[in-house]
């Protein structure tokens, strides 16, 4: 007679699947949620969060809050202090997964990652983006140009510091040039925010 995989096998083949787990996952395999603190108390499991478990030594790069975020908000895009990271124009993690997402969508109810969403007219949503592959997912995430010029559009909730050391950072490394900026930020409308800071440092 063959044995029944154990709790912990159990629980350690649906993390590997799912990359998080919540304790009411459990609950279709008829495990007790405490086994969750138990491997926490172990070590086997780390705790990202409120109610929140994942593996340990497990294979995520830096990125794998991206991943999620795209897997649970098929129409967003990941973008501003997330997409800074992501195109190395800051040294700062961000705790959030900041993300677009369609003015006339649901806002999505997502446990993990936390999510910062700001809104998006749907004729604009998907210009000047990427679509890199992270972890087998296909995330939609803005370019240089949009990121910038997101930031400055959006000044006052990532700051107007942050969106000029970006500009700086981009131009510095020439990751983009003065006209790509220009262009998307008039295609952005935030042309009139943007033209003296880039002005100035031409």
């Amino acid at each position: 007679m063959i044995k029944p995989p154990s709790k912990t096998a159990q629980i350690l083949a649906l993390l590997k699947a799912k990359g998080v787990l919540r304790p009411r996952d459990l609950g279709d395999l008829g495990i007790h949620p405490r086994n969750l603190s138990i491997l926490h108390q172990q070590g086997v499991l780390a705790r990202m969060g409120r109610g929140l478990y994942t593996l340990v030594d497990g294979d995520w790069t830096e990125h794998h809050s991206f991943a999620e975020a795209a897997k649970r908000v098929p129409g967003g895009v990941i973008g501003l202090a997330s997409a800074l990271r992501f195109h190395e124009l800051t040294n700062e993690m961000p705790h959030q997964v900041w993300i677009f997402i369609s003015r006339k969508a649901w806002k999505p109810k997502v446990d993990y990652p936390v999510l910062r969403i700001f809104r998006c007219e749907p004729d604009r949503l998907l210009d000047d983006t990427l679509q890199p592959r992270i972890e087998g997912m296909d995330v939609r995430i803005t370019n240089v140009p949009r990121t910038i010029t997101d930031c400055f559009r959006h000044r006052r909730a990532i700051g107007l510091e942050v969106a000029i050391l970006a500009l700086r950072e981009a131009l510095q490394r020439r990751l983009c040039t003065p006209a790509e900026l220009a262009l998307v930020a008039k295609k952005q409308r935030a042309w009139t925010i943007m033209r003296p800071y880039l002005e100035a440092l031409l």
